[in-house]
């Protein structure tokens, strides 16, 4: 302990970096860009099940939540 109570390093007290410290994140444009949207099935069971649920009662931010959901079909399987 160094004078006010404050600690002092030596070089051999300091813990090296782990590799995640290292490591740096490459910015770049995706490779590919789509070409279409999403589309799902539109005969299927599940996609009639998701469409006909109700979405009534609830605030306008949840509103436009889950009907973000219905359309890319971003549901739970509850």
């Amino acid at each position: 302990i160094g004078l006010l109570g404050f600690c002092v390093f030596t070089a051999s007290s300091v813990m090296p970096l782990s590799n995640s410290d290292r490591t740096t994140k490459k910015v770049r444009k995706p490779a590919h860009q789509n070409t279409f949207g999403f589309e799902h099935n539109p005969k299927s069971k599940k996609t009639d099940k998701i469409l006909n649920s109700p979405n009534e009662g609830v605030c306008r931010r949840c509103y436009e939540k889950i009907e973000w959901r219905k359309k890319y079909r971003k549901v739970s399987n509850n």
